[in-house]
């Protein structure tokens, strides 16, 4: 779930880009605003291989894609747009150390890095900073095994876009190196754990779930946006009397998981 997952990088204190949840076409410029204006990007909750991931370019264009997003009544992330000149960068992690890693490169036209969506990649060394970047992103998420993925921006900062748990093998074609044996490694050393070695590195807080975002919307009669960034904090958004009348029910729901309050006009 990549909301989930973004929350725990933020709260790790991990650059991510700037990120809102919203399911409806309503507030748009105001959500867009929270972003960092057009361009931006928006992505669906689960899914792999970019096929989710939507650029957003002009109003026009994001005013009928999140109006049809809507009546899908689907759940979608807004995010900061990052000049990555179409490049990114996968890593895989394996028992707290970055195996290997490539970067990717987009296709003529296209905006997603994704081999599978026909884009090239090559192998790279990651800086010590980038390495240890991974391993805490992973480790944030409660994985020990993981894909990776970071984008440089016009600046050189690294920013985490996504942690994959099931990441694809086209990088050992590309990279050269093996990845399964350090994952079957991994396996034997820790098989009799079961799933103990991952649940052992996740953070305590869960972060703000799609059901906390059910119970705050019953609540407040309207979907609830929710916004982070690498402050270290996830921020639910209400108006001053939305607040007023449900502060109750708020209060518990984000005070149990150390999420903050934002109210505006």
């Amino acid at each position: 779930d990549k909301l989930i997952s973004g929350q725990k990088l933020s709260q790790a204190k991990l650059r991510v880009p700037k990120t809102i949840l919203g399911d409806r076409a309503v507030h748009v410029a105001w959500m867009i605003e929270q972003v960092g204006n057009l361009p931006a990007i928006a992505k669906g909750l689960t899914g792999s291989q970019g096929k989710t991931v939507y650029p957003l370019k002009d109003p026009q264009q994001t005013n009928v894609f999140l109006e049809n997003f809507f009546s899908r009544k689907e759940n979608l992330l807004l995010q900061k747009f990052i000049d990555g000149g179409c490049r990114d960068i996968r890593a895989i992690v394996i028992d707290g150390e970055v195996v290997t890693a490539m970067e990717r490169t987009a296709a003529k036209g296209e905006l997603r890095a994704n081999i599978s969506r026909g884009g090239s990649g090559r192998k790279i060394e990651l800086s010590s900073e980038d390495q240890d970047i991974c391993i805490r992103a992973a480790r944030a998420c409660g994985l020990e095994v993981a894909g990776v993925d970071i984008m440089k921006d016009t600046d050189g900062k690294t920013f985490v876009i996504e942690i994959n748990g099931n990441y694809g093998y086209h990088i050992e074609t590309i990279t050269g190196d093996d990845i399964s044996t350090p994952l079957i490694k991994y396996c034997e050393r820790n098989y009799k754990q079961g799933n103990k070695s991952n649940k052992d590195t996740e953070a305590k807080s869960f972060g703000f779930s799609n059901s906390m975002n059910s119970d705050l919307t019953n609540a407040v009669g309207r979907p609830v946006h929710i916004l982070y960034d690498e402050s270290g904090y996830s921020k639910v958004v209400f108006s001053k009397k939305e607040y007023d009348k449900s502060k109750s029910t708020i209060d518990a729901v984000c005070n149990s998981i150390d999420v903050k309050i934002k109210l505006v006009n």
